[in-house]
């Protein structure tokens, strides 16, 4: 009984409910322009329904009977949907003068967007026609909008009706300006839009600049990618109507859904050129994204060349969705990379991969309209997408100078011994190239080619190993006592090649000579063994003279050296006067 007793209030107070809705909607006070905040929305204070058959062309073709609901921020999103809805309320201006306000919707791209306001027996109508150029509005606004001037003291019903050929998104969302405010609002709305766009397409051109200098395809990818960003919120704004192909508007109903599906498609384009899934051992996401692209390029073409509305918008609702997978596959590449340009790649499409889904939602289906206003929904997504675009350069840029430092390793480790850490036979080679200005110009330089003493002995007797150890120690030895601009070559098993730049001949032969004396004072310690060991060098100076020749007379000191009974440096006396010029 207690339950019953329980059912039965709870019925009542849902009856109650509803009757109070039902009065709130009946008895809807009129709004006064006069003491409206300027730019205020007419939720709550307007009516409307969906014209399910769309038979409805004015206003006293609805019957009275008609099932009028409350606007409200949470219901002013209709979602996808191409049939005609309506709208009224009711405007009284209790000021002296005659006043105008400025109705206007937040979507751009409506097809049809009419007005009727209703003042005793006088009906004038107007109508904002997306097929028409735009120097055909009776307000320059990217967003349509209508002028209604009311009387001191007189009340205007307002009726009005949007509707869209095709399946598109449909706000019910109208707000009310005064005159000045109205200029002022436009003017600021044009300069965001018009900020938001720039720096997308900025950061489009910057990067279409260095694919083309640096010939990298994904910085060309993302360089398409920002710029159909940007041509889609000029699109999606009516800005670019306004002000670029006014006289355009099929340009204007297409290019918004084929700018941002490009945009989406391109994005898939550009994580498997950048993260390289399928080399990081994740064919299967490679194979997802592969997929993602050639959909949503054919979605692409489909948009452009509208062959089929529905397909489009669907299509581009769909994609903005599926952007958060660039999102999580990046979150996947970087926890088993760890590279920090797949960290900012995967912080960047958080950020957009978010701001889409969020778009998806508000707009399409109405979710969370309950707490976002459709301004802050916008600069919200917009915010979001150049947090993106900022992080994704950030990526791109930390990719190239992770690839220019494994370019620069490769290149050093190509003209490195590895076991000595001097440069090699290569190494020389194009340091001879890279000097000849300098040795035609100047030529003055020292060689001085250095031979460890009995190595083959070390070898035998030791093994390679220790023969590697003491190899290192006179490498050690040896860039330890040369100056900053001077250079080691190993260019032999046991032979070296010091390259000694703008020294006097005395000065040359003190280097070579703190090498011999360290080579010796010090003796490499092998698994406990103490192996000793000398060297030997030989030196020749040169001023102008082929290297060939110059090198020639080092080995002819060095030769001279080992004669004299090894452990010891030797200076090539024999050249002509003019191969010994001090340098």
């Amino acid at each position: 009984m207690t339950k019953r007793c329980h059912i039965f209030l709870l019925l009542i107070l849902f009856s109650l409910f509803f009757i109070q809705v039902g009065a709130e909607e009946l008895n809807i006070k009129p709004i006064d322009i006069r003491n409206s905040a300027s730019g205020e929305d007419v939720f709550k204070r307007a009516q409307f329904f969906e014209d399910e058959k769309a038979i409805f062309q004015y206003p006293k073709q609805i019957p009275v009977k008609t099932d009028w609901k409350l606007l409200t921020q949470k219901n002013s999103k209709a979602g996808l949907s191409k049939k005609p809805f309506w709208i009224k309320f009711t405007l009284t201006n209790s000021g002296p003068h005659t006043e105008s306000t400025f109705v206007q919707t937040d979507i751009a791209f409506l097809d049809k967007f009419e007005i009727f306001a209703i003042e005793g027996a006088k009906v004038t109508h107007k109508r904002v026609d997306g097929s028409l150029s735009f120097k055909s509005r009776e307000v320059l606004s990217p967003l349509p909008t209508f002028e209604i001037s009311i009387e001191p003291e007189s009340l205007v019903e307002v009726y009005i009706k949007l509707s869209n050929a095709h399946v598109e998104f449909t706000s019910l969302h109208l707000s009310l300006w005064s005159e000045d405010d109205f200029v002022q609002h436009n003017t600021t709305y044009i300069a965001k839009i018009a900020f938001f766009s720039a720096v997308a397409l900025t950061l489009g051109g910057i990067w279409l600049i260095f694919s083309i200098v640096l010939k990298q395809p994904r910085f060309f990818v993302y360089s398409l990618m920002m710029s159909f960003a940007g041509a889609y919120y000029l699109s999606y704004s009516g800005v670019s109507f306004q002000f670029i192909y006014p006289e355009y508007p099929e340009i204007h109903n297409r290019l918004f859904v084929f700018a941002l599906q490009s945009s989406l498609t391109l994005s898939f384009l550009f994580f498997i050129l950048h993260l390289s899934p399928s080399k990081n051992g994740f064919p299967n996401i490679n194979k997802v994204m592969w997929t993602l692209f050639f959909t949503g390029s054919f979605l692409a073409l489909n948009a452009l060349f509208r062959v089929s509305d529905t397909l489009a918008v669907v299509g581009v609702m769909g994609f903005s969705g599926l952007a958060f997978l660039n999102s999580i596959f990046g979150i996947r590449v970087w926890l088993k990379t760890r590279e920090s340009f797949a960290f900012w790649f995967m912080l960047g499409w958080s950020m957009f991969g978010i701001s889409m889904f969020a778009f998806m939602l508000f707009f399409s289906m109405g979710i969370g309209t309950k707490y976002l206003s459709n301004d802050i929904a916008h600069e919200v997504a917009q915010l979001l997408i150049l947090i993106e675009g900022t992080t994704l350069s950030i990526s791109l840029a930390r990719w190239f100078l992770f690839q220019q430092s494994q370019k620069k390793q490769a290149e050093i480790a190509s003209l490195t011994d590895p076991l000595t850490g001097l440069f090699n036979r290569r190494a020389l080679d194009e340091e001879l190239e890279s000097r000849k200005p300098l040795m035609a110009n100047e030529g003055a330089y020292t060689l001085a080619v250095v031979d460890i003493d009995h190595f083959k002995a070390i070898n035998d007797n030791f093994g390679h190993a220790t023969g590697d150890e003491v190899l290192k120690n006179v490498s050690f030895i040896i860039k330890s006592c040369i100056r900053g601009n001077d250079a080691a070559f190993r260019i032999g098993g046991e032979e070296f090649l010091l390259l000694l730049d703008n020294c006097k001949r005395s000065e040359a032969f003190l280097i070579i000579e703190r090498i011999r004396q360290a080579f010796e004072n010090n003796p490499t310690e092998v698994n406990g063994r103490t192996i000793t060991h000398t060297l030997s060098a030989g030196l020749a100076q040169s001023n102008e003279q082929p290297f060939e020749q110059v090198l020639k007379a080092a080995d002819d000191a060095l030769y001279s050296a080992k004669r004299s009974g090894r452990n010891r440096v030797s200076f090539e006396t024999d050249q002509s006067e003019s191969s010994v010029a001090v340098c």
